[in-house]
């Protein structure tokens, strides 16, 4: 409330009576720009081209019929192999945008308009966590969560490699749960019991199944509830009527969850036959992947950044390279310490069982690739939400030049952070010279050396495209795709040598396994 008298205003007064949360169109306001600016900042990267396996991916558009039907559509869709369960949620999107193929701009555009509504629903997950926990966030704290959410550069492998709309969208049917959860677990609170379970089951048992069959890691919708029941909801004053809903709602069925995930597990570690590296070694590398995310999250170093991390060194059994011991210490200590001081600490208790829980399927021991920045898609909401929350509260207690000092070194930060996601959207809109930046940043990375090529050779260079293509290929190493790719070039200049048939052989015999291969032999 306001007291009104007949003296003016100082200007900060005013400026703290239009930015009042009491004031409806300070949060419009704040809501649309907290949505808008990222759209603009992004918006320079839907210009890009296809990157790695979009093109394989969203081949299958070409299985539909000339004028199809919702049965064409759900046909094709449930014959795709994305992952376990097919993902035909994320492949239905796919084909839905049929009479765009192959034009990589609509697809991004739609994969940037799932990003903006994900924002939306994290908007509603902090609202209502507002009015459920002790940390009442003011509605610019809320914009600023869900701002730099939205617009941190880390996010934009998710936005802008459109396959990773499968990330994007089991994300939405997760946030969309976790809203139903909290809704209904508010009107449990408020004495309404049928109908708080009621909206609770939506969220759980609707939303779950969805999310799931977008990509596997919608599966995480319950563990990522029980992180917000253990770290910032649950009180031993809760009803009767709450505290079984957790009970059996959440934590008995993530542990039946978890039971189900490790039966299965052996058959999803058969696809180590495929890898170059041991499930050991996957395991032991993942430790200081999460500490180069985090380091790119905090630090917003241009060069931590971007769609090429295959060089990243893998750790073996003698725990080398060199900083893997410090790197498994400090998360077992980080984790340990999040645990023991959840209650002293709830703030930083949430930023890491968050993260982590957010990383729990593709950072542990599934035979998937080393790194991928999308992966930190929701994970990155902890660390966000604990960090504006506890700055928020520590603003609090300081004097107002103290206060003004925070508000401008924040400020700052989120300055340098649109300015580090703005230049990374230009490069992903010009192919070029984002092949270019990418060799610069990973000169070890054979995607990123690849990548130019094929940038080289979309730009009609194709005598340099071929000639650093030779450069890139290590005799060495049994790779049978640059041979392939060197086949693909004589089509192209048909004056150039072909490898040695000898070599040809050797190297298709010896060869592991790679999909990559397979893509060049149909571009063949």
């Amino acid at each position: 409330m306001f007291l009104y008298s007949d003296a003016p205003l100082s200007l900060e007064n005013q400026l703290t009576r239009v930015m009042s949360d009491d004031n409806r169109l300070w949060r419009v306001v704040l809501a649309v720009l907290a949505v808008v600016l990222p759209a603009l900042l992004i918006w320079r990267g839907l210009y890009g081209p296809f990157m790695l396996d979009d093109t394989p991916n969203l081949q299958i558009i070409n299985q539909l019929p000339a004028d199809p039907n919702w049965a064409d559509l759900w046909r094709v869709a449930n014959s795709g192999m994305a992952g376990v369960l097919g993902r035909p949620l994320s492949l239905i999107s796919f084909l839905l945008q049929y009479r765009s193929w192959p034009d990589p701009f609509q697809f991004k555009l739609f994969n940037l308009i799932l990003h903006l509504l994900n924002g939306i629903l994290l908007a509603g997950v902090c609202v209502l966590l507002r009015q459920q926990t002790r940390w009442q966030l003011s509605a610019f704290s809320i914009a600023l969560i869900v701002f730099i959410w939205l617009v941190h550069p880390i996010q934009l492998t998710a936005v802008l490699y459109v396959v990773q709309r499968m990330a994007e969208l089991a994300a939405f049917f997760t946030l969309l749960g976790i809203n139903f959860y909290l809704i209904g677990r508010r009107a449990i609170l408020r004495g309404a019991n049928k109908l708080g379970i009621s909206l609770m089951l939506i969220g759980v048992v609707v939303c779950g199944p969805l999310a799931i069959f977008s990509k596997e890691t919608g599966a995480l919708l319950l563990p990522f509830i029980a992180v917000l029941e253990f770290c910032l909801l649950g009180s031993a004053n809760d009803s009767s009527v709450l505290v079984k809903s957790r009970r059996y709602m959440v934590y008995l069925l993530t542990a039946i969850g978890v039971v189900a995930f490790a039966a299965y597990l052996p058959t999803v570690m058969q696809g180590y036959s495929l890898k170059p590296f041991s499930v050991s070694e996957r395991v032991l590398t993942q430790f200081p992947i999460l500490l180069s995310y985090l380091a790119s999250i905090a630090l917003l170093f241009p060069d931590f950044l971007g769609l090429y991390h295959d060089d990243f060194p893998i750790v073996t059994g003698a725990l080398e390279p060199w900083y893997a011991i410090p790197a498994i210490l400090a998360l077992i200590s980080v984790l340990l310490l999040a645990l023991l001081k959840r209650r002293e600490w709830p703030l930083f208790a949430f930023a890491v069982l968050w993260f982590f829980t957010g990383h729990a399927l593709e950072s542990t021991v599934l035979p998937l690739e080393m790194y991928f920045e999308h992966r930190n898609y929701l994970p990155l909401f902890g660390p966000v939400f604990a960090i504006v929350a506890g700055l928020q509260q520590y603003i609090q207690t300081q004097v107002p030049q103290r206060q003004m000092a925070l508000k401008s070194l924040t400020g700052l930060a989120v300055i340098w952070m649109c300015f580090i996601t703005g230049q990374h959207s230009r490069l992903w809109g010009n192919p070029l010279a984002f092949a270019e930046a990418a060799v610069a940043a990973h000169p070890n990375s054979m995607r990123a050396q690849s990548n130019l090529v094929e940038s080289l050779s979309r730009a009609g260079q194709f005598q340099a495209a071929f000639e650093l293509h030779l450069r890139t290929i290590d005799p060495a190493q049994d790779r049978i795709a640059p041979y392939v790719r060197w086949l693909e070039f004589r089509c192209l200049l048909p004056d150039i040598a072909l490898p040695e048939q000898a070599l040809l052989a050797r190297q298709a015999r010896n060869s592991g396994h790679d999909f990559g291969t397979i893509f060049q032999l149909n571009s063949l």
